[in-house]
């Protein structure tokens, strides 16, 4: 099915694509720069940065974590993997809402 129908559907695709990655550099960068800061989205706004480190690694060390390993692949070793339980993986909260019968 070629065609200036298909071809408009490329076409459309191809920029749709392009603007979110365009958009998606940017966001990345603008993410970047606050860990580089120590600031969150709030505090740039306020445009003075009360947590900042010596350095932008250090900064990115303490937002992120010592061990740049888990930077890209978030996850925490030693939790419970059952997610049973309070204080288990699937209980997020810490055991907060329970109920109590009795």
């Amino acid at each position: 099915a070629e065609g200036p129908m298909a071809w408009a559907v490329v076409w459309i695709n191809l920029f749709t694509t392009g603007v979110f990655g365009v958009v998606l550099v940017f966001f990345c960068g603008f993410h970047l720069q606050l860990i580089s800061k120590n600031q969150t989205t709030i505090e740039s706004l306020d445009r003075r940065s009360q947590y900042a480190l010596s350095s932008a690694a250090d900064n990115a060390r303490a937002v992120l974590g010592h061990n740049a390993w888990y930077w890209l692949v978030p996850i925490k070793p030693g939790l419970p993997t059952d997610g049973e339980g309070p204080g288990g993986a699937g209980d997020l909260e810490g055991g907060r809402g329970q109920r109590c019968d009795g």
